[in-house]
């Protein structure tokens, strides 16, 4: 029996390279119906057949929980004015690859306001036998980010600092895209 050590950054660069074209077109897709109406998608299922639609007004965030194939995931869709052909093509691509979970968020660095967009892919190929499940957390910025010699994010303002979300330490894919490895998909 011979058993192999694999570092989080060697499958997660690798899980990127290999998907790449299906993960921007993740972020790009979500991005566009994003500046039509605010809302996120959660997959609440090991088997990627219910989605969440988180969907933001004014006001109120409401949440909807629907099989992929209940008609009335259409009708909400319609009603919060999403474009359900496009939102529904998300949905099949983010199952394709098993993307957990895609959010928009907006943040403040010196004094400006940004974005960014959390994907969440729960790995298929990496099953760690003895520990919790894992998911890479991949992260789009709409602006380059500063990393260290090691490819750690860096916070802007203290530039030997390093960005922590959630409490993650996330590792450079580009300039603009980064990652992490974590036990919780959001």
């Amino acid at each position: 029996m011979t058993l192999v050590a694999c570092t989080g950054k060697n499958i997660t660069g690798k899980f990127y390279t290999d998907h790449r074209e299906q993960i921007d077109t993740i972020k790009n897709t979500f991005e566009e119906l994003y500046r039509q109406k605010p809302f996120s998608l959660t997959f609440s299922d090991k088997r990627f057949r219910t989605v969440t639609l988180d969907i933001q007004t004014d006001s109120m965030t409401y949440i909807y929980d629907f099989l992929v194939t209940d008609p009335r995931l259409t009708d909400t869709l319609q009603h919060y004015q999403l474009d359900t052909a496009v939102t529904k093509r998300l949905i099949t691509l983010m199952q394709s690859i098993k993307c957990t979970w895609v959010n928009s968020f907006e943040y403040y660095a010196d004094g400006i306001r940004k974005s960014l967009i959390f994907i969440s892919v729960k790995p298929v190929a990496y099953k760690p036998v003895f520990k919790a499940r894992r998911y890479y957390i991949i992260t789009y910025y709409s602006q380059p980010q500063p990393y260290d010699n090691e490819g750690r994010l860096l916070d802007k303002r203290r530039t030997r600092r390093l960005r922590k979300i959630n409490g993650q330490v996330f590792y450079r894919i580009n300039d603009t895209v980064c990652y992490t490895i974590s036990t919780q998909f959001r």
